[in-house]
Formats: structure tokens, C-alpha cells, sequence
């Protein structure tokens, strides 16, 4: 792995000098020859941090305009940063001792390059790579070369081409993917994926692998749950609560209400949400389509511009309801969960509860619960569905506590989540509603604690992200644990289902009623996830796929003897592995947007 990071960045620095070399040699006047450095520094620089710096740059302007040119600016100061730097180095400090500064400072820039932003941001960790280098070399100018300087550069020349030619292997790939400070690895991993052509497969009948623009909307299921006339659906979701809490009794005296919700209700432990972010799994669960079949553009929110899916017309299920005369609530406490945004949409009413602390950024669930339990106590006849996200157990932590390990304060916010639950099942007793009532309670993602060397979520489609409990409970509904595979995209159809209501064409997943009325049946749609264009799915015999769209990077995992996705089996697994590939590729390329100048977009 070292060989391959030293090598791609020696090749890097010789593409560079190679560079330097034919521009010095130009016949410019030194006053012109800085300017047009100058300005070539600039232009690559805004080409290189562009991805990592538009989101930033966007939601600070406030406009597109704005957005563009505060770009612009950030990227030419921090590519100009470097050349100033290195001025500074070898005309100021690179003579006697003092060269020693800049270059522990340079050595110390590429070794704590691994220690920061390590999830992601690649430009931003070439910069920093560039720039110890830079700061270093500046230094040592004009110091005596190595002896038999023809030698050096010749095993220096072999490295690189090493490197440049011989493309390191899927194993080696992911261990670079993950070390941060390998700068050059990203840019290799894409220049090899652009040379090479993706399969999208076969999959004989399955109608799952075809397009659905011919299909027709699938029936409501024949119910055998008793319900009264009126039914009533409450979607709690929880923000970041990984399936393994609900595992077991060890955290019985933290979370009573939620394990006790468990043991009285049908408990999907096998399900996975269709992304690791809040945003995308919210938008896919609502439309029935996944992130790459949705479209996404700027709109601003709080003054700050950035994606939203407020544009596409994709009929979401809760519309569906409303149209039916069923009355449709959302309680929420973020403001871009509202209509207007387009993550969550159709609902007739919608109240957004504003945070009250100081610095906050969403509503405490303490706050949200109220308007939940006023509107079940003045609910009549008729049918409701209502949904609220609960957001306290979202990083930083501090909700409930600051003083502990992160995991440890995770736990205590749940704590606060699981008091909240307690309250509005409760309140469910005292409007009269129990025996009309379905009480869904499931989680957007999970969250990462140090697992796969990343902490918190939305950077990988590992498990413990995108892995989340479900428990079902109402009326009817036997208690049990349910082991089938299924994915949050099934709760639209079952929801629609529950009201009578058949499940539209577009919607890319399955009615549980069939599982809740205790019968064992088989679901065949696909279960995929995606996000940050990373895509991956589950197949029923427990092998999970992992594909990078940006680097090229596959992962092949066995959940049944490796569930810890520690042992990447993608090498090892040869044309099997390339056919689960394959299938990945056709299902997302058969379904996924086609809008003339559209881009699936990368959002953080």
C-alpha cells in the first residue's frame, strides 16, 4: 500500500516538474512568466478543489452568482497559498539552519494529512500534500544534489512508472481509499475507471431489472388485520438509531419504552434504509425511488443554497392518502422537512416546530411531542396518517449531556427519544385510539462509532449505517420477530397498503401487510442502497455489493460468516464477484433519471 502511495505521488511530482521544467525554458519575461504563473495556478486549482469547496462556497453566498465567485476566490487563495509559501521558504528561510523549519513544517503537513478530514474531501488532502512537499523542497534548494544523481532519478523514474502502470488490486485500492493522506490515490482510481467499461448484466425475467414504465400499480393486499373504521398511522422515525441498540437487554434501563415496544410488536431486525443520510432515505421512503431516479437542484434554505429534490413531480406517498381523503399530518422539527422542500411532500397539514435553545438547529423531541399528542386528542373519525422525526440523537451529542465517551452520550440522547415514545403511546391510550391505531417506529440510518475508521454517518453504506430496526405494532399484528430482508422503501407501499390503497408504478418497493398478518412470504425486490454516488445491495443469500461510481472501488462482502464487512471477498469470488456487479449496474442504469443536461449529483 506504501509502495503505491509513494509511488503515485512521486509520479505526481514528476508530471509537475516535467511541467516546470518546459515553462521555465519558455522565452517570457520574467515579469510576464509570474503573471501567467500566477494565473495557471489559480485556474488549476479552482478545477481540483471545485468538488470539495462548491458546497461550502454555495451555501456561504447565499446565490449561484455568489456561490461561483466566492468559489473562485477560496480555490485561488488556497492554490496561490502554496506558491507563496514556497517563496517563502527558500528565499526567506532556506539558508543555514533555518531550512529546517520549513521543512519539519512540511514533513509534519504530510504526516497529520492522514489525521483530518479522513472520510472524505480529496482535494483537500492533495493540498495539503502539495503544499509539505512544496514547503520542503523550497527549503533544500540550492543544496549539493545526492551522489550519482543519474542512478536516483532512475529508481525514482521506476517507481513511479510502477505506480502509473501497475494498478493495484481491489484490496489495496479500499486500504488507500481509506488512508486519508494518500492524496493521489482518488485521481489514479478515476483516471483507470474512465479506461474502463462498466457491464450492466442480465437478469433474465425479473421484472425488478426492467423498466416500469409499462407495469401496472399492484392491488392492495386481502387484509385479515381487524381494524375499526378510521384507521390511524403514526411513522415515528429516529434520527441515527443503529439496528444492534435494539439488540438484546443490554440497554433495557435506558431505552424501557423502546425494547418494551419491541418485545409487543412485529420486530423487522433484517431491514436496510436506502442511504446512510437523513435527506436521502427521508426523499427515497416518501417518492418510492431511489436518489439516482430523483432530481435534485439548488434552492436555498436559512439563506444557504444547496440540493433538494423540490423540483421533481414524483407523486409521494403521502399525496397519494391525501387525494383518498385520509388526513395527513407532518410534525416536524427541521425546516427543509417541510412541503416546500420536497424531501417530505403531499401531506394536508404540516406543522415545523421551531428550535427554541440558543445555536440549535432543530427542535428538541421534547418539543415536538406536544403538537404530536394535541392533534391525536382532537382526532375524530376518519383515517390519519402522521409523521414526525425525532432528532435528538444527532451528533454533536450534547443533548443530553456533554461529559463522556461519544457512544455513551449517544446513548443518553436515546434515552431522551425513548421517554418521547413512552409519552405519545400514552397519549394514544387516552384519545381512545389503541384499537384503530398502527404505531410504526423505525430510524433514517444508523451511525458509525470507529467502525470502518469512520465516525458518525452519510460516508459509507457499511451496516451500521444503513442497517435500522422497525417495529410494527397495532391491532391484529402478532408480536414476532421477522427476519426477511426488507428496506425502508417497502413502508410507502405498506402504509398505502394498510389504507386499502394500491401501490403506484414508480414505487420501488413491497407491501409488508402479507408478513404483519403472520403469513411467510418471500419479497423479490431488490434491496439497494445509495449515496455520495457510492451504490450497493444486499442479495437474499446474504453476499453484499459495494460499488464507488467516483473511484471505481468494488467491496464484496458475506454477511452470513463476515458481518463485521471486514473481508473483502471481490478478488477472491472472480466471475461470481463480476456478476453481482454486473447486476448492481443494470438495476441503477435501467432506472435512473434521464433529464436532458442532468447529472446525478454528488451531495454531501
Amino acid at each position: 500500500m506504501h509502495l503505491h502511495d509513494l509511488g503515485q505521488t512521486v509520479a505526481a511530482g514528476l508530471i509537475v516538474g516535467g511541467a516546470v521544467w518546459c515553462w521555465l525554458r519558455l522565452r517570457v519575461t520574467p515579469r510576464w512568466r509570474w503573471l501567467a504563473t500566477l494565473v495557471s495556478v489559480a485556474l488549476v486549482g479552482e478545477v481540483i478543489l471545485r468538488e470539495d469547496l462548491v458546497g461550502i462556497a454555495s451555501r456561504k453566498a447565499g446565490n449561484l452568482l455568489g456561490g461561483e465567485l466566492l468559489l473562485w476566490c477560496m480555490a485561488s487563495a488556497a492554490s496561490l497559498a502554496v506558491l507563496v509559501g514556497a517563496w517563502l521558504s527558500q528565499r526567506v528561510l532556506g539558508r543555514g539552519w533555518l531550512r529546517l523549519v520549513p521543512v519539519v513544517v512540511g514533513a509534519l503537513v504530510v504526516v497529520l494529512n492522514d489525521r483530518i478530514l479522513r472520510d472524505d474531501y480529496p482535494a483537500a488532502h492533495l493540498l495539503l500534500q502539495v503544499t509539505g512537499a512544496s514547503l520542503c523542497a523550497a527549503a533544500l534548494v540550492g543544496l549539493p544534489a545526492p551522489p550519482r544523481p543519474r542512478l536516483t532519478l532512475a529508481a525514482i523514474g521506476a517507481l513511479a512508472a510502477f505506480a502509473v502502470l501497475v494498478a493495484p488490486g481491489d484490496h489495496l485500492s479500499l486500504a488507500l481509499d481509506r488512508q486519508g493522506g494518500a492524496a493521489m490515490a482518488p485521481y489514479f482510481a478515476r483516471a483507470r475507471r474512465t479506461l474502463q467499461a462498466t457491464s450492466v448484466g442480465q437478469h433474465g425475467d425479473d421484472p425488478w431489472f426492467r423498466s416500469r414504465v409499462r407495469s401496472v400499480p399492484t392491488p392492495p393486499s386481502t387484509s385479515k388485520l381487524s381494524f375499526e373504521p378510521g384507521l390511524v398511522v403514526l411513522l415515528l422515525t429516529i434520527d441515527a438509531l443503529r439496528a444492534d441498540v435494539l439488540e438484546g437487554d443490554v440497554h433495557a434501563k435506558q431505552l424501557p419504552e423502546l425494547l418494551s415496544l419491541r418485545d409487543e410488536s412485529a420486530w423487522f431486525r433484517n431491514c436496510r434504509a436506502p442511504g446512510s443520510q437523513t435527506v436521502y432515505t427521508l426523499s427515497e421512503m416518501m417518492m418510492g425511488t431511489y436518489f439516482s431516479q430523483q432530481y435534485w437542484t439548488q434552492k436555498r434554505a436559512r439563506g444557504r443554497l444547496w440540493l433538494w429534490p423540490h423540483e421533481d413531480p414524483t407523486r409521494r406517498f403521502p399525496q397519494v392518502l391525501s387525494d383518498a381523503g385520509v388526513a395527513t399530518v407532518n410534525i416536524t422539527a427541521a425546516l427543509w422537512m417541510v412541503n416546500d422542500y420536497g424531501v417530505v411532500r403531499g401531506f394536508s397539514e404540516e406543522h415545523y416546530v421551531e428550535p427554541r435553545g440558543k445555536g440549535e438547529i432543530y427542535a428538541f423531541g421534547r418539543d415536538l411531542t406536544p403538537p404530536i399528542v394535541e392533534r391525536l386528542k382532537r382526532h375524530g373519525d376518519g383515517g390519519l396518517f402522521l409523521f414526525a422525526h425525532n432528532l435528538d440523537a444527532h451528533a454533536p451529542y450534547d443533548r443530553a449531556g456533554k461529559k463522556g465517551r461519544p457512544f455513551d452520550r449517544y446513548m443518553a440522547e436515546l434515552s431522551l427519544v425513548d421517554r418521547e415514545i413512552g409519552k405519545i403511546r400514552a397519549a394514544v391510550e387516552r384519545a381512545g385510539l389503541q384499537d384503530r391505531t398502527v404505531l410504526i417506529v423505525t430510524s433514517d440510518h444508523g451511525q458509525a462509532f470507529g467502525e470502518h475508521g469512520t465516525t458518525e454517518h452519510a460516508k459509507t453504506l457499511y451496516d451500521e449505517l444503513v442497517r435500522v430496526p422497525v417495529l410494527v405494532h397495532g391491532p391484529g399484528i402478532a408480536a414476532r420477530t421477522v427476519d426477511e430482508p426488507v428496506t425502508l422503501m417497502d413502508l410507502g407501499p405498506t402504509i398505502l397498503d394498510l389504507f386499502g390503497r394500491p401501490t403506484p408504478v414508480h414505487m420501488m418497493g413491497e407491501s409488508w401487510v402479507p408478513l404483519l398478518q403472520g403469513e411467510d412470504r418471500t419479497l423479490t425486490r431488490p434491496i439497494v442502497a445509495e449515496g455520495r454516488l457510492k451504490r450497493s445491495m444486499v442479495f437474499r443469500d446474504g453476499i453484499k455489493v459495494i460499488f464507488d461510481q467516483r473511484t471505481g472501488l468494488r467491496e464484496l462482502y458475506d454477511l452470513n460468516a463476515d458481518p463485521g464487512e471486514l473481508d473483502n471477498l471481490v478478488e477472491k469470488l472472480g466471475p461470481q464477484a463480476e456478476m453481482r456487479f454486473a447486476l448492481l449496474n443494470r438495476l441503477f442504469e435501467v432506472h435512473r433519471i434521464r433529464r436532458p443536461g442532468y447529472e446525478i449529483p454528488y451531495r454531501r
